[in-house]
Parts: C-alpha cells; sequence; structure tokens
C-alpha cells in the first residue's frame, strides 16, 4: 500500500475505526494484572514508534492480554541492545543494524549473541530521515555540504542515507568533516552551531529546525529510500511464546486504526512518551503511514546495504547473508495474512 493510499478510506475501513473508537472509551479492565502476561519492549522516540505508545496509552496491549513496560531509548540501536542484553523482549529498530550484526553477532554486544528474528514492520516512508543545515553557513543546496562539518549517528541507516547521498550529488566522504554522534548530541551541535549540518531522522530533525528557525533547513534528498521500523524478538522467545507476539501485533493492528481516525489525540500520545512538544511531532506526521507488514521490498533494501557493507570493506565476509533467515513469519501470518507480501 503506498503512502498516499492512507488518504482513501474504504467503507469498511470506515466501520472498523467506529468499532476501535467504541473499544476505545472502554476501560481494560477485564484481566486483572496477575493474569496478564508480562513482556518489555524497547522502543525509542523516533516517529515509527507511535504505535507502540499508542498501544500502550489506550490499554490495547491489556486488551490482548499483556502487561506491556516500555523502555524509552534516542534510537534504534539503543532498542536493538535492550534486547540483545536481555532488557527487553521485543525491540524497534531500523533494518541497517540488524544488516551490521548479521555479519558480526559481536557487533553490538560484549558476547556473542544468539539469533534474532524480525516479526514485522511498522511503517512506509520514506522522506522521515533528513539532512537539515545551517543556512548561515552558506549551505544553500547539497553541493555546498563540500568542506563542511556533518554529523551522522554512525552504524545507524543514517549512514547508509549519506552515502547514497553523497553519491548521488558526486560528493566523496573525503570531502566533507564527518563527525559521529547520537541523535541528541547532532541536535544540540547543530543549535549551538559546532557542526554545519547534521543527518538524522524525525521528530530529531524537526526539533532541531523548530529551534533553528530562520537559521536552519532541510534540503530535499530525492532518493527513494524506505525507512522501515521494524519489531525484532530473539529467535528462542518467538518459537517459545508465539502466542505474545500474535497479541502484540494485534494491539498494534488496534493502534494503526487509531492513528488513522484520530491523528491528533495520537500525536499528543507520542508527544508525551517521547518528551517533545506536539508540534514537533505534528510537523513529520504525515512523512510516515503507519502499516504493520512484512514486505519483499524490505529483504531488498537490507540485501543492498549488505552489499554497500561489503564494497566498503566494514565486514570480513563477500557473501550477502540470507536475510530469509533472519523473518519469522508466522505470528503477523495468523493475526493478519494479507499484510504479508514475502516470496516464499
Amino acid at each position: 500500500m503506498p503512502a498516499s493510499a492512507s488518504r482513501f478510506i474504504p467503507g469498511f475501513l470506515i466501520m472498523m475505526v467506529a468499532l476501535c473508537l467504541v473499544a476505545c472509551d472502554r476501560a481494560p479492565d477485564r484481566l486483572s494484572k496477575t493474569e496478564l502476561t508480562p513482556l518489555t519492549v524497547a522502543a525509542s522516540k523516533y516517529v515509527g514508534s507511535a504505535p507502540v505508545f499508542v498501544a500502550h496509552k489506550l490499554g490495547f496491549f491489556q486488551e490482548q492480554g499483556l502487561d506491556v513496560e516500555l523502555i524509552i531509548n534516542n534510537a534504534g540501536v539503543e532498542d536493538f541492545q535492550d534486547l540483545l542484553r536481555g532488557d527487553a523482549q521485543i525491540a524497534m529498530v531500523a533494518e541497517l543494524p540488524l544488516v551490521y550484526s548479521a555479519f558480526d553477532k559481536r557487533k553490538y554486544t560484549d558476547e556473542e549473541r544468539e539469533d534474532f528474528v524480525i516479526i514485522s514492520d511498522m511503517v512506509l516512508a520514506n522522506n522521515i530521515s533528513q539532512v537539515l543545515v545551517r543556512t548561515d553557513r552558506g549551505i544553500e543546496g547539497p553541493e555546498d555540504i563540500r568542506g563542511k562539518s556533518v554529523a551522522v549517528p554512525m552504524g545507524t541507516s543514517i549512514d547508509f542515507l549519506l552515502d547514497l547521498f553523497l553519491t548521488t550529488h558526486g560528493i566523496d566522504r573525503s570531502e566533507i568533516e564527518l563527525r559521529d554522534m547520537d541523535v541528541l548530541s547532532q541536535v544540540e551541535a547543530i543549535v549551538q552551531g559546532d557542526v554545519d549540518a547534521v543527518f538524522a531522522w524525525q521528530p530529531h530533525v524537526g526539533e532541531a529546525e523548530l529551534r533553528l528557525g530562520e537559521q536552519g533547513r532541510s534540503l530535499p534528498l530525492n532518493l527513494f529510500y524506505h525507512n522501515a521500523w521494524l519489531a525484532v524478538s530473539m529467535k528462542e522467545f518467538a518459537g517459545r511464546q508465539p502466542e505474545v507476539l500474535e497479541s502484540f501485533l494485534r494491539a498494534l493492528f488496534m493502534a494503526e486504526t487509531y492513528l488513522l481516525a484520530q491523528p491528533e489525540s495520537a500525536i499528543a500520545i507520542h508527544a508525551e512518551y517521547a518528551r517533545m512538544e506536539p508540534e514537533v511531532i505534528a510537523r513529520v506526521w504525515n512523512d510516515v503511514t503507519f502499516w504493520v507488514s512484512l514486505s519483499e521490498g524490505l529483504l531488498t533494501t537490507m540485501e543492498d546495504q549488505a552489499r554497500w557493507i561489503i564494497r566498503n570493506g566494514w565486514a570480513d565476509a563477500t557473501t550477502v547473508p540470507n536475510f530469509h533467515e533472519y523473518l519469522d513469519i508466522g505470528p503477523l501470518n495468523r493475526v493478519n495474512p494479507e499484510r504479508l507480501t514475502i516470496i516464499q
């Protein structure tokens, strides 16, 4: 389903929305806390986590029999590390850290990790990662990045996006002053003038742009790049408690419907959990279509990123991993098989 499709709601979906809103008015008190299955979910402030926050706030997880504790981080790679350490049973993360981890089982942990599995993607988006520049540094277009200091959270999906951007505009990495920063440090660095530009994702770009005012602007990337936001679990947990993953996905589908019907309320909920101003979240809301699914396009993106890692010599391997082995299609197939478009 393309992002624009969210603007056209068929009649049956309107009925689903109405039913959901009625359900939302009911207090999720059918089960006592002792009857709920505990589950810890690590989800960052990235706007793609909105369904998780909405499901938590409105009691959708409880309605599905789950007592969910949230760990809220600033980046998906931190969510993934929580999963690998055993601090969470589900993590929300973009695809590139998973690609790196497929090459190196010790990439994000002190000891060799166990196998993980992807149970769903959360969003359709190709404009959620952006480059923000300071206009007072003489940057009007992509070519003006040459010779400038650019902050990037290395090892994340933004790292791959940066390479696409530079290649598209004929700029070599050696022509910029590259600084490795986490997203919170990026926001402060560009606002304080310590760097000239940042490559980051929303809502952090929006927060920095709002604070910079006329001194900041986003450059058009004009890149076809699908931002994935994946729900990931460990293979052992998925095999042992598949019903928990199914309940988790059912709650996300309830949240997805609510997001479509009540965007202002959903924005307020996300802002509350992310500890940001609603205006920041609202600025980027329409850049995302919330769509719980698994598609062949995800595997294509991960394979492209794997080839990029090999080409740059950032992995010892010379062959692309089989990313089909990192999918657990069972939970989504049982909950909503129409959202599964993986070639099997």
